[in-house]
């Protein structure tokens, strides 16, 4: 048995999904965070007495470098699982080719 072009598709996509939240989701979220972070300061900077909110910059924090991670952790998982998995069945398909191979030969036959 061997694997399909469904199969191949669903493991290259979660290779990009987990290539992209590797190298360009960690970048993104690190630069909207700053990026906020900076024009708030700015804000303070011209209005002193006006009030301070904490709750975006902590929706912030939690959703961009700890959910950001976190995504791209379980995209990591999902390509070992795809992998392992997939590995499995050519490994199997692999075997019983050989196990068949093997039936056909005769009862006293030895490799050359």
């Amino acid at each position: 048995r061997t694997i399909g072009l469904r199969a191949c598709l669903a493991i290259v996509s979660a290779v990009v999904v987990e290539m992209a939240l590797q190298m360009v989701g960690m970048v993104v979220a690190l630069d909207t965070l700053l990026s906020y972070l900076e024009i708030e300061a700015a804000r303070l900077q011209e209005q002193p007495g006006s009030p301070r909110s904490y709750l975006e910059p902590s929706f912030m924090v939690v959703s961009l470098i700890w959910g950001v991670p976190m995504l791209y952790r379980f995209a990591g998982i999902i390509v070992s699982l795809l992998d392992g998995y997939y590995t499995n069945v050519c490994s199997a398909g692999l075997a019983a080719v050989v196990f068949e191979k093997a039936m056909d030969l005769p009862a006293g036959a030895t490799p050359a």
